[in-house]
């Protein structure tokens, strides 16, 4: 089965640094085949069977060789379709709007009053919509200007959340599909 996972706070500002190369030899080490890593944030596709809690074995082997924790949401291919399928603001020019709009994995559904909550936050030319354990943001003026970040979801909606531009989860979901023999 083909997996995407995606590690939360890796190279950002210097901190938590993991040269891809070493997470990809780290995911072929833990059995998983045809890997490919997807710029230097953590996005990692990968095949595995289905019996192993795959995110806790990657977070337990991240720590062990590196000495610090990192959070990391997995995905299987087929939730990937759902989630660009799901999108609700209609369709994406990927040229011009492509890193204007945001999807944030979440780690657990939301409670709708924690969702609310962050309403407050949004900017009146951005839209956001949260879906099951999906986080829809469009920001016209770019995610530089948005008070709607991965941290104040996390904070607001009590869970691990990592965020990826609509490019990036469009190039994701072509290397998911990718099939090898």
């Amino acid at each position: 089965m083909r997996y995407l996972s995606l590690l939360r706070g890796i190279n950002v500002a210097g901190q938590k640094k993991i040269k891809m190369e070493d997470l990809k030899a780290l995911y072929e080490g833990l059995g998983f085949t045809n890997v490919q890593i997807y710029i230097q944030s953590g996005n990692v596709v990968f095949d595995a069977d289905d019996s192993l809690n795959h995110q806790e074995v990657i977070q337990a082997a991240i720590s062990q060789q590196y000495g610090f924790d990192v959070p990391v949401l997995i995905r299987r291919q087929e939730d990937v379709d759902v989630i660009i399928g799901n999108y609700p603001f209609g369709t994406v020019d990927v040229t011009k709007e492509g890193s204007q709009v945001l999807v944030s994995l979440l780690s657990k559904m939301p409670e709708p009053d924690d969702v609310h909550a962050l309403k407050p936050f949004q900017h009146a030319s951005e839209s956001f919509v949260v879906i099951d354990q999906v986080a829809y943001i469009k920001c016209p003026n770019g995610y530089g200007k948005t008070k709607l970040t991965n941290t104040l979801l996390e904070k607001k909606l009590d869970c691990t959340s990592t965020t990826r531009n609509w490019k990036s989860l469009l190039q994701l979901q072509m290397m998911l599909e990718e099939w090898y023999e």
